[in-house]
């Protein structure tokens, strides 16, 4: 959802802009504006970014993550790659999960399957 979008066919962009939000089962993120790439499934999301990312089914417990309880972060932008297999976080990035946060100038995030 978007006050405006755009769809660029032949470089299959899809633009968000002003109060964009974009969800699936995966999780959600909101900003200013949300560009999201159909070719690579990369996402930048600028501007008052908010996301929530649901724990990985496949991930063990023992790691620093709890496999049992969903991500939540909010920064200035949001860079995605890898089907969101990474996740960076830039400008006065916050991550936190339960009672743990982690604040930093940038924050990445990566999940592998099967971990």
């Amino acid at each position: 959802t978007a006050a405006h979008a755009t769809l660029e066919q032949p470089t299959e962009i899809i633009r968000l802009k002003g109060q964009a939000r974009m969800w699936d089962e995966t999780g959600s993120t909101s900003a200013d504006e949300i560009q999201l790439d159909q070719k690579t499934g990369a996402m930048l999301a600028s501007g008052n970014v908010n996301s929530v990312r649901m724990p990985d089914k496949q991930q063990s417990s023992g790691g620093m993550l709890s496999p049992s309880e969903p991500l939540n972060a909010r920064a200035a932008t949001m860079a995605t790659a890898n089907r969101n297999q990474r996740i960076r976080y830039d400008g006065g990035a916050l991550l936190w999960q339960g009672n743990s946060r982690l604040r930093a100038t940038t924050s990445s995030a990566s999940t592998t399957k099967g971990r």
